[in-house]
Protein backbone atom coordinates (compact mmCIF):
# COMPACT_ATOMS: atom_id res chain seq x y z
CA UNK A 1 0.00 0.00 0.00
CA UNK A 2 1.44 3.17 -1.34
CA UNK A 3 2.34 5.76 2.00
CA UNK A 4 1.33 9.48 0.78
CA UNK A 5 4.46 11.46 0.70
CA UNK A 6 4.15 14.48 2.72
CA UNK A 7 5.82 18.02 1.74
CA UNK A 8 9.55 18.38 3.37
CA UNK A 9 9.47 19.59 6.57
CA UNK A 10 12.91 19.68 8.95
CA UNK A 11 12.50 19.54 12.52
CA UNK A 12 15.46 20.49 14.64
CA UNK A 13 16.90 20.77 18.36
CA UNK A 14 16.52 24.53 19.53
CA UNK A 15 15.46 26.95 22.30
CA UNK A 16 11.76 26.55 22.92
CA UNK A 17 10.23 28.67 19.62
CA UNK A 18 8.04 31.32 20.57
CA UNK A 19 4.14 30.94 20.87
CA UNK A 20 3.63 32.09 17.59
CA UNK A 21 6.33 30.08 15.57
CA UNK A 22 5.04 26.99 17.63
CA UNK A 23 1.10 27.72 15.87
CA UNK A 24 2.76 28.60 12.88
CA UNK A 25 4.61 25.24 12.76
CA UNK A 26 1.69 23.30 13.88
CA UNK A 27 -0.38 25.10 11.33
CA UNK A 28 2.30 24.24 8.47
CA UNK A 29 2.12 20.30 9.03
CA UNK A 30 -1.83 20.27 9.44
CA UNK A 31 -2.12 22.20 6.02
CA UNK A 32 0.58 19.95 4.26
CA UNK A 33 -1.70 16.74 5.52
CA UNK A 34 -4.87 17.89 4.74
CA UNK A 35 -3.37 18.83 1.27
CA UNK A 36 -2.16 15.07 0.85
CA UNK A 37 -4.50 12.99 -2.44
CA UNK A 38 -6.35 10.27 -0.94
CA UNK A 39 -3.98 6.79 -1.44
CA UNK A 40 -5.32 4.45 -4.19
CA UNK A 41 -7.47 2.30 -1.88
CA UNK A 42 -9.25 -1.25 -3.11
CA UNK A 43 -13.11 -0.66 -4.37
CA UNK A 44 -15.73 -2.59 -3.11
CA UNK A 45 -16.90 -5.40 -5.45
CA UNK A 46 -20.70 -5.41 -5.77
CA UNK A 47 -21.71 -9.07 -5.75
CA UNK A 48 -25.13 -8.75 -6.09
CA UNK A 49 -28.18 -5.81 -5.83
CA UNK A 50 -30.69 -7.73 -6.93
CA UNK A 51 -31.94 -5.16 -9.12
CA UNK A 52 -32.30 -7.71 -12.19
CA UNK A 53 -36.10 -8.81 -11.57
CA UNK A 54 -38.33 -10.76 -9.86
CA UNK A 55 -38.75 -14.28 -7.92
CA UNK A 56 -41.15 -15.13 -5.34
CA UNK A 57 -41.31 -18.37 -2.66
CA UNK A 58 -44.17 -18.39 -0.56
CA UNK A 59 -46.43 -20.74 1.54
CA UNK A 60 -48.96 -22.28 1.50
CA UNK A 61 -49.97 -20.45 -2.04
CA UNK A 62 -47.26 -22.28 -3.51
CA UNK A 63 -47.43 -26.51 -2.87
CA UNK A 64 -44.49 -27.71 -1.30
CA UNK A 65 -42.48 -30.69 -3.03
CA UNK A 66 -41.02 -33.47 -1.43
CA UNK A 67 -38.30 -32.54 0.16
CA UNK A 68 -39.97 -30.14 2.56
CA UNK A 69 -38.46 -27.07 0.90
CA UNK A 70 -38.99 -24.45 -1.78
CA UNK A 71 -36.31 -23.84 -4.33
CA UNK A 72 -35.76 -21.32 -7.34
CA UNK A 73 -32.66 -20.77 -9.68
CA UNK A 74 -32.88 -17.50 -11.90
CA UNK A 75 -30.52 -16.11 -14.19
CA UNK A 76 -29.27 -12.76 -12.74
CA UNK A 77 -26.81 -10.22 -13.43
CA UNK A 78 -23.88 -11.65 -10.78
CA UNK A 79 -20.96 -13.89 -10.87
CA UNK A 80 -21.86 -17.42 -12.17
CA UNK A 81 -24.75 -15.76 -14.16
CA UNK A 82 -27.40 -17.28 -11.29
CA UNK A 83 -29.23 -16.87 -8.10
CA UNK A 84 -30.51 -19.41 -6.10
CA UNK A 85 -32.91 -19.12 -3.49
CA UNK A 86 -34.41 -21.61 -1.14
CA UNK A 87 -37.19 -21.38 2.15
CA UNK A 88 -38.07 -24.09 4.36
CA UNK A 89 -41.36 -23.94 6.23
CA UNK A 90 -41.88 -25.65 9.58
CA UNK A 91 -43.64 -29.22 9.16
CA UNK A 92 -47.67 -29.20 9.16
CA UNK A 93 -47.74 -24.79 9.62
CA UNK A 94 -50.16 -23.05 7.16
CA UNK A 95 -49.12 -19.77 8.42
CA UNK A 96 -47.53 -17.46 5.71
CA UNK A 97 -43.88 -17.39 5.03
CA UNK A 98 -42.37 -16.10 1.64
CA UNK A 99 -39.31 -15.13 0.28
CA UNK A 100 -39.42 -12.64 -3.02
CA UNK A 101 -36.37 -10.48 -5.34
CA UNK A 102 -38.28 -7.67 -5.95
CA UNK A 103 -36.53 -4.56 -8.57
CA UNK A 104 -33.68 -4.01 -5.38
CA UNK A 105 -34.06 -5.96 -2.61
CA UNK A 106 -34.17 -9.57 -1.14
CA UNK A 107 -37.08 -9.73 1.37
CA UNK A 108 -37.94 -12.68 3.94
CA UNK A 109 -41.00 -12.78 6.50
CA UNK A 110 -43.21 -15.02 8.12
CA UNK A 111 -45.63 -14.99 10.51
CA UNK A 112 -46.30 -17.61 13.61
CA UNK A 113 -45.99 -20.44 14.13
CA UNK A 114 -43.56 -20.74 11.38
CA UNK A 115 -39.81 -20.42 12.08
CA UNK A 116 -38.05 -18.52 9.36
CA UNK A 117 -35.21 -20.51 7.55
CA UNK A 118 -33.65 -19.43 3.81
CA UNK A 119 -31.40 -19.50 1.97
CA UNK A 120 -29.88 -17.60 -1.19
CA UNK A 121 -26.42 -18.70 -2.60
CA UNK A 122 -24.32 -18.31 -5.94
CA UNK A 123 -22.29 -20.61 -7.67
CA UNK A 124 -24.85 -23.76 -8.01
CA UNK A 125 -25.12 -23.67 -11.42
CA UNK A 126 -21.80 -22.39 -13.20
CA UNK A 127 -18.75 -21.84 -10.33
CA UNK A 128 -18.21 -17.90 -9.66
CA UNK A 129 -14.95 -17.47 -10.48
CA UNK A 130 -14.24 -14.79 -8.13
CA UNK A 131 -11.18 -12.93 -7.31
CA UNK A 132 -11.64 -11.74 -4.19
CA UNK A 133 -7.75 -11.41 -3.14
CA UNK A 134 -7.83 -7.52 -2.72
CA UNK A 135 -10.75 -7.70 -0.33
CA UNK A 136 -10.86 -8.07 3.53
CA UNK A 137 -15.37 -8.60 4.15
CA UNK A 138 -18.31 -9.89 2.69
CA UNK A 139 -20.50 -6.86 3.60
CA UNK A 140 -24.99 -7.49 3.55
CA UNK A 141 -26.34 -4.06 3.34
CA UNK A 142 -29.48 -4.32 4.99
CA UNK A 143 -32.54 -2.11 5.18
CA UNK A 144 -34.32 -3.80 8.01
CA UNK A 145 -33.93 -7.16 10.11
CA UNK A 146 -35.53 -8.70 13.18
CA UNK A 147 -38.69 -10.29 15.10
CA UNK A 148 -41.72 -8.67 16.81
CA UNK A 149 -41.78 -10.09 20.47
CA UNK A 150 -43.88 -9.72 23.29
CA UNK A 151 -41.37 -6.53 24.26
CA UNK A 152 -41.02 -4.89 20.98
CA UNK A 153 -38.87 -5.60 17.81
CA UNK A 154 -36.36 -7.54 18.26
CA UNK A 155 -33.26 -6.19 15.79
CA UNK A 156 -30.67 -8.99 16.84
CA UNK A 157 -32.83 -11.46 16.16
CA UNK A 158 -31.98 -13.41 13.40
CA UNK A 159 -28.30 -15.43 12.40
CA UNK A 160 -26.34 -15.59 9.15
CA UNK A 161 -24.01 -18.41 8.17
CA UNK A 162 -21.86 -18.29 4.96
CA UNK A 163 -20.30 -20.89 3.04
CA UNK A 164 -17.43 -19.99 0.48
CA UNK A 165 -15.47 -22.69 -1.16
CA UNK A 166 -13.89 -22.94 -4.49
CA UNK A 167 -15.68 -25.89 -6.72
CA UNK A 168 -18.65 -26.60 -9.04
CA UNK A 169 -22.00 -26.33 -6.49
CA UNK A 170 -19.77 -25.32 -3.07
CA UNK A 171 -22.65 -23.77 -2.13
CA UNK A 172 -24.48 -26.61 -1.69
CA UNK A 173 -21.89 -28.21 0.45
CA UNK A 174 -22.37 -28.11 4.31
CA UNK A 175 -18.64 -28.47 4.58
CA UNK A 176 -17.74 -25.12 2.93
CA UNK A 177 -15.72 -23.41 4.83
CA UNK A 178 -18.08 -21.22 7.53
CA UNK A 179 -18.75 -18.10 8.93
CA UNK A 180 -21.46 -16.88 11.56
CA UNK A 181 -22.81 -13.40 12.07
CA UNK A 182 -26.14 -12.06 13.98
CA UNK A 183 -28.11 -9.72 11.05
CA UNK A 184 -27.73 -6.39 12.84
CA UNK A 185 -30.80 -4.07 11.81
CA UNK A 186 -29.13 -0.41 11.13
CA UNK A 187 -25.55 -0.99 10.06
CA UNK A 188 -24.01 -3.21 7.50
CA UNK A 189 -23.22 -6.22 8.53
CA UNK A 190 -19.14 -7.21 7.81
CA UNK A 191 -18.16 -11.06 7.40
CA UNK A 192 -14.71 -10.74 7.80
CA UNK A 193 -12.64 -13.36 5.33
CA UNK A 194 -10.61 -13.85 8.34
CA UNK A 195 -13.52 -15.63 10.67
CA UNK A 196 -13.95 -18.24 8.39
CA UNK A 197 -13.54 -21.75 10.00
CA UNK A 198 -10.83 -24.21 7.59
CA UNK A 199 -13.13 -26.68 5.45
CA UNK A 200 -14.31 -29.45 7.97
CA UNK A 201 -14.02 -31.97 4.85
CA UNK A 202 -10.64 -31.13 2.93
CA UNK A 203 -9.18 -29.23 6.53
CA UNK A 204 -7.82 -26.69 3.89
CA UNK A 205 -8.88 -22.24 4.24
CA UNK A 206 -10.87 -20.83 1.58
CA UNK A 207 -8.80 -19.27 -1.39
CA UNK A 208 -10.25 -15.65 -1.44
CA UNK A 209 -8.60 -15.57 -4.94
CA UNK A 210 -11.12 -18.54 -6.57
CA UNK A 211 -13.95 -18.18 -5.04
CA UNK A 212 -16.78 -20.72 -7.03
CA UNK A 213 -19.43 -21.04 -4.30
CA UNK A 214 -21.00 -18.46 -1.48
CA UNK A 215 -24.08 -20.00 0.13
CA UNK A 216 -26.09 -18.22 2.85
CA UNK A 217 -28.04 -19.44 5.35
CA UNK A 218 -30.86 -16.95 7.48
CA UNK A 219 -32.26 -18.57 10.63
CA UNK A 220 -33.53 -17.30 13.90
CA UNK A 221 -31.91 -17.35 16.93
CA UNK A 222 -34.73 -17.75 19.11
CA UNK A 223 -38.23 -18.79 17.46
CA UNK A 224 -41.12 -18.18 18.95
CA UNK A 225 -42.04 -14.16 17.83
CA UNK A 226 -45.12 -13.17 15.86
CA UNK A 227 -43.22 -12.28 12.91
CA UNK A 228 -39.48 -12.42 11.52
CA UNK A 229 -37.96 -11.28 8.37
CA UNK A 230 -35.30 -9.07 6.81
CA UNK A 231 -34.86 -6.61 4.08
CA UNK A 232 -31.45 -6.91 1.80
CA UNK A 233 -30.20 -4.65 -0.48
CA UNK A 234 -26.92 -5.64 -1.78
CA UNK A 235 -24.24 -8.01 -1.11
CA UNK A 236 -20.01 -6.80 -1.52
CA UNK A 237 -16.89 -7.36 -0.85
CA UNK A 238 -15.08 -4.72 0.66
CA UNK A 239 -11.38 -3.81 1.12
CA UNK A 240 -9.44 -3.21 4.61
CA UNK A 241 -9.41 0.13 5.92
CA UNK A 242 -6.45 2.24 4.52
CA UNK A 243 -3.56 2.13 7.06
CA UNK A 244 -2.08 4.91 5.51
CA UNK A 245 -5.09 7.62 6.95
CA UNK A 246 -3.89 5.76 10.19
CA UNK A 247 -0.94 7.47 9.79
CA UNK A 248 -2.10 10.29 8.66
CA UNK A 249 -4.57 10.43 11.76
CA UNK A 250 -1.76 10.09 13.98
CA UNK A 251 0.27 12.99 12.34
CA UNK A 252 -2.99 15.43 12.42
CA UNK A 253 -3.51 14.47 16.28
CA UNK A 254 0.51 15.81 17.00
CA UNK A 255 -0.45 18.78 15.10
CA UNK A 256 -3.50 19.27 16.94
CA UNK A 257 -2.03 18.64 19.83
CA UNK A 258 1.02 20.80 19.39
CA UNK A 259 -1.77 23.75 18.70
CA UNK A 260 -3.47 23.17 22.55
CA UNK A 261 -0.15 23.38 23.76
CA UNK A 262 0.85 27.15 22.24
CA UNK A 263 0.14 29.84 25.09
CA UNK A 264 -0.65 32.30 21.95
CA UNK A 265 -1.90 35.13 23.10
CA UNK A 266 -5.09 35.42 20.83
CA UNK A 267 -8.04 35.24 23.67
CA UNK A 268 -8.98 38.95 22.65
CA UNK A 269 -8.86 38.69 18.99
CA UNK A 270 -10.59 35.23 18.74
CA UNK A 271 -13.39 35.63 20.35
CA UNK A 272 -14.90 38.91 18.06
CA UNK A 273 -13.63 37.21 15.00
CA UNK A 274 -15.03 34.12 15.32
CA UNK A 275 -18.37 35.40 15.79
CA UNK A 276 -18.11 37.52 13.06
CA UNK A 277 -16.92 34.67 10.68
CA UNK A 278 -19.90 32.26 11.72
CA UNK A 279 -22.06 34.95 11.49
CA UNK A 280 -20.66 36.09 7.59
CA UNK A 281 -20.93 32.80 6.81
CA UNK A 282 -24.84 31.95 8.18
CA UNK A 283 -25.59 34.69 6.21
CA UNK A 284 -24.06 34.00 3.62
CA UNK A 285 -25.77 30.53 3.14
CA UNK A 286 -28.99 31.89 2.98
CA UNK A 287 -32.18 31.35 4.64
CA UNK A 288 -33.98 27.92 4.01
CA UNK A 289 -36.82 27.05 1.34
CA UNK A 290 -40.20 26.07 1.38
CA UNK A 291 -41.31 23.10 0.43
CA UNK A 292 -41.47 22.42 -2.86
CA UNK A 293 -44.25 19.98 -2.20
CA UNK A 294 -47.86 20.32 -2.41
CA UNK A 295 -50.07 19.09 0.79
CA UNK A 296 -46.77 17.30 1.78
CA UNK A 297 -48.58 16.28 5.19
CA UNK A 298 -51.84 14.88 3.13
CA UNK A 299 -53.97 17.70 5.34
CA UNK A 300 -55.91 19.27 2.01
CA UNK A 301 -58.40 17.78 0.02
CA UNK A 302 -61.93 16.17 0.06
CA UNK A 303 -61.90 13.76 2.91
CA UNK A 304 -65.06 11.72 3.22
CA UNK A 305 -63.97 9.13 5.73
CA UNK A 306 -66.32 5.84 6.63
CA UNK A 307 -67.35 5.05 9.88
CA UNK A 308 -63.86 3.77 10.46
CA UNK A 309 -62.40 7.30 10.47
CA UNK A 310 -60.40 6.73 6.50
CA UNK A 311 -61.03 6.79 3.21
CA UNK A 312 -60.24 4.53 0.67
CA UNK A 313 -58.72 5.73 -2.60
CA UNK A 314 -58.08 5.05 -6.20
CA UNK A 315 -59.31 1.26 -5.97
CA UNK A 316 -56.54 0.35 -8.58
CA UNK A 317 -56.97 3.00 -11.17
CA UNK A 318 -54.21 5.26 -11.96
CA UNK A 319 -55.23 9.08 -12.09
CA UNK A 320 -55.95 11.94 -10.39
CA UNK A 321 -57.07 12.29 -5.89
CA UNK A 322 -59.09 14.26 -4.28
CA UNK A 323 -56.20 14.78 -2.60
CA UNK A 324 -54.85 17.61 -3.30
CA UNK A 325 -51.41 17.55 -5.18
CA UNK A 326 -51.26 13.79 -5.00
CA UNK A 327 -51.94 11.16 -8.13
CA UNK A 328 -52.33 7.59 -7.64
CA UNK A 329 -49.38 5.39 -9.31
CA UNK A 330 -50.97 1.89 -9.11
CA UNK A 331 -52.77 -0.33 -6.31
CA UNK A 332 -54.97 1.21 -3.69
CA UNK A 333 -54.18 3.84 -0.65
CA UNK A 334 -56.31 5.12 2.58
CA UNK A 335 -56.57 8.64 3.72
CA UNK A 336 -56.54 8.32 7.36
CA UNK A 337 -57.79 10.94 9.67
CA UNK A 338 -57.76 11.40 13.39
CA UNK A 339 -59.42 9.73 15.61
CA UNK A 340 -60.03 6.05 13.81
CA UNK A 341 -61.19 2.72 14.50
CA UNK A 342 -57.67 1.46 14.50
CA UNK A 343 -55.75 3.84 16.82
CA UNK A 344 -53.52 5.14 13.89
CA UNK A 345 -52.29 9.03 14.84
CA UNK A 346 -51.19 11.15 12.67
CA UNK A 347 -47.24 12.77 12.74
CA UNK A 348 -48.48 16.31 11.24
CA UNK A 349 -52.18 17.16 11.30
CA UNK A 350 -54.81 15.12 11.77
CA UNK A 351 -54.37 13.51 8.43
CA UNK A 352 -51.85 10.99 6.99
CA UNK A 353 -51.09 8.76 4.17
CA UNK A 354 -51.68 4.77 4.02
CA UNK A 355 -49.54 3.27 0.94
CA UNK A 356 -51.91 -0.30 1.95
CA UNK A 357 -53.38 -1.96 -0.48
CA UNK A 358 -55.62 -4.86 0.78
CA UNK A 359 -55.83 -6.50 -2.69
CA UNK A 360 -51.75 -6.78 -2.63
CA UNK A 361 -50.59 -8.14 1.30
CA UNK A 362 -47.11 -8.01 2.01
CA UNK A 363 -45.35 -6.62 -1.30
CA UNK A 364 -44.63 -3.52 -3.00
CA UNK A 365 -48.78 -1.80 -2.61
CA UNK A 366 -50.29 0.95 -3.07
CA UNK A 367 -48.47 4.42 -4.66
CA UNK A 368 -48.74 7.49 -5.18
CA UNK A 369 -46.59 10.82 -7.09
CA UNK A 370 -46.30 14.16 -7.84
CA UNK A 371 -44.88 16.06 -10.16
CA UNK A 372 -42.28 19.28 -9.09
CA UNK A 373 -40.38 21.64 -11.57
CA UNK A 374 -36.65 20.89 -10.83
CA UNK A 375 -33.34 22.32 -11.73
CA UNK A 376 -31.26 20.16 -13.68
CA UNK A 377 -27.84 19.56 -11.59
CA UNK A 378 -29.50 20.39 -8.08
CA UNK A 379 -29.15 18.15 -5.45
CA UNK A 380 -32.37 17.87 -3.32
CA UNK A 381 -33.58 16.49 0.00
CA UNK A 382 -36.24 14.30 0.59
CA UNK A 383 -37.68 14.25 4.59
CA UNK A 384 -40.50 11.88 5.49
CA UNK A 385 -42.05 10.31 8.27
CA UNK A 386 -43.01 6.06 7.75
CA UNK A 387 -45.80 4.99 10.14
CA UNK A 388 -46.54 1.79 12.14
CA UNK A 389 -48.63 0.54 14.17
CA UNK A 390 -48.72 -2.05 16.96
CA UNK A 391 -52.41 -3.21 15.66
CA UNK A 392 -50.35 -4.19 12.78
CA UNK A 393 -47.69 -5.94 11.20
CA UNK A 394 -44.42 -4.34 12.17
CA UNK A 395 -41.91 -3.59 10.10
CA UNK A 396 -43.45 -1.11 7.50
CA UNK A 397 -41.83 0.00 4.75
CA UNK A 398 -41.63 2.49 1.69
CA UNK A 399 -39.82 2.61 -1.49
CA UNK A 400 -39.21 6.38 -2.58
CA UNK A 401 -37.87 7.48 -5.81
CA UNK A 402 -36.93 10.67 -8.15
CA UNK A 403 -35.08 11.15 -11.27
CA UNK A 404 -34.10 7.95 -12.04
CA UNK A 405 -33.06 7.38 -8.28
CA UNK A 406 -34.17 4.86 -5.69
CA UNK A 407 -33.66 4.17 -2.00
CA UNK A 408 -35.68 1.88 0.30
CA UNK A 409 -36.64 2.91 4.12
CA UNK A 410 -38.39 1.06 6.83
CA UNK A 411 -39.95 1.59 10.20
CA UNK A 412 -39.04 -1.04 12.77
CA UNK A 413 -38.70 0.35 16.03
CA UNK A 414 -40.85 1.06 18.83
CA UNK A 415 -41.91 4.73 17.79
CA UNK A 416 -45.41 4.41 15.36
CA UNK A 417 -42.83 7.61 13.65
CA UNK A 418 -39.81 7.42 12.04
CA UNK A 419 -38.31 10.43 10.22
CA UNK A 420 -36.07 9.97 7.29
CA UNK A 421 -34.54 11.45 4.95
CA UNK A 422 -32.69 11.16 1.17
CA UNK A 423 -31.11 13.24 -1.47
CA UNK A 424 -31.32 12.66 -5.33
CA UNK A 425 -29.66 15.35 -8.12
CA UNK A 426 -31.86 16.40 -10.68
CA UNK A 427 -31.67 15.58 -14.33
CA UNK A 428 -34.90 17.44 -16.02
CA UNK A 429 -36.45 20.36 -15.02
CA UNK A 430 -39.60 18.61 -13.70
CA UNK A 431 -39.19 15.80 -11.40
CA UNK A 432 -42.03 12.88 -10.64
CA UNK A 433 -41.72 12.39 -6.42
CA UNK A 434 -42.74 8.63 -5.91
CA UNK A 435 -43.66 7.11 -2.65
CA UNK A 436 -44.54 3.27 -3.11
CA UNK A 437 -45.44 0.52 0.04
CA UNK A 438 -42.74 -1.50 0.01
CA UNK A 439 -43.71 -4.15 3.03
CA UNK A 440 -46.40 -4.22 5.62
CA UNK A 441 -50.10 -5.86 6.50
CA UNK A 442 -52.43 -4.08 6.50
CA UNK A 443 -51.23 -0.49 6.96
CA UNK A 444 -48.37 1.48 5.74
CA UNK A 445 -48.23 4.94 6.95
CA UNK A 446 -46.57 8.47 5.34
CA UNK A 447 -46.46 12.13 6.54
CA UNK A 448 -45.22 15.25 6.59
CA UNK A 449 -43.34 14.91 3.03
CA UNK A 450 -41.36 17.88 2.37
CA UNK A 451 -38.76 18.73 -0.40
CA UNK A 452 -36.43 21.53 -0.81
CA UNK A 453 -33.23 22.04 -2.38
CA UNK A 454 -30.24 21.21 -1.01
CA UNK A 455 -28.30 24.29 0.30
CA UNK A 456 -24.75 24.01 -0.43
CA UNK A 457 -22.59 27.43 0.19
CA UNK A 458 -19.65 28.39 -1.91
CA UNK A 459 -16.32 27.36 -1.00
CA UNK A 460 -15.81 31.04 -0.11
CA UNK A 461 -18.66 30.51 2.58
CA UNK A 462 -17.50 27.34 4.01
CA UNK A 463 -13.99 28.46 4.39
CA UNK A 464 -15.41 31.20 6.08
CA UNK A 465 -17.28 29.10 8.21
CA UNK A 466 -14.85 27.28 9.12
CA UNK A 467 -11.99 29.97 10.28
CA UNK A 468 -15.22 31.15 12.50
CA UNK A 469 -15.93 27.94 14.22
CA UNK A 470 -11.58 27.51 14.59
CA UNK A 471 -12.24 30.50 16.23
CA UNK A 472 -15.21 29.60 18.62
CA UNK A 473 -13.46 26.07 19.78
CA UNK A 474 -10.18 28.12 20.49
CA UNK A 475 -11.63 30.24 22.90
CA UNK A 476 -13.59 27.76 24.41
CA UNK A 477 -10.73 25.89 24.75
CA UNK A 478 -7.91 28.33 26.00
CA UNK A 479 -10.90 29.53 28.86
CA UNK A 480 -11.19 26.36 29.97
CA UNK A 481 -7.15 26.05 30.22
CA UNK A 482 -7.15 29.54 32.15
CA UNK A 483 -5.70 32.26 31.34
CA UNK A 484 -2.84 32.80 28.99
CA UNK A 485 0.71 34.18 29.61
CA UNK A 486 0.83 38.17 29.88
Amino acid sequence: MNIPILPHISFRAHAAPAPWGRALSACALLAALLSVQTPAIAQALTIDDFSDGNATLEVPAMPLPASGSLQIATAASVPGGWRTLALTPTAGSSALAFMLVDNGSLTAYRLAPQSLYVSFGYGQSAPMNLDLSGQNALRLDLGWAGASTSTGWDGRALDVTVYATTSIGAGLNPDGSAARAVLTEGAPVDIAFASFATNSATGTPVNWADVDGLLFVVSERNPGASGAGFGLNAISAVPEPATAWLGCAALIAFALGSLRKSKLRLRRLAGPAARIGVAAALLAAGPGHANLLTNGSFEAGSFTPDANGVQQLGLGAPGPLPLAGWTLFVGDVFWVGTPNAYGISSSDGSRSMSLYDPIRPLVRVGSVQQTVASTIGTTYELSFDIGANNNFLRPTGVRVQAAGQAADFYNTGAADWQRFSWTFTANDTSTVIYFAGLFGDGYIGLDNAVLVAAAVPEPGTWALLAAGLVGVAWRRRRAALGSVDS
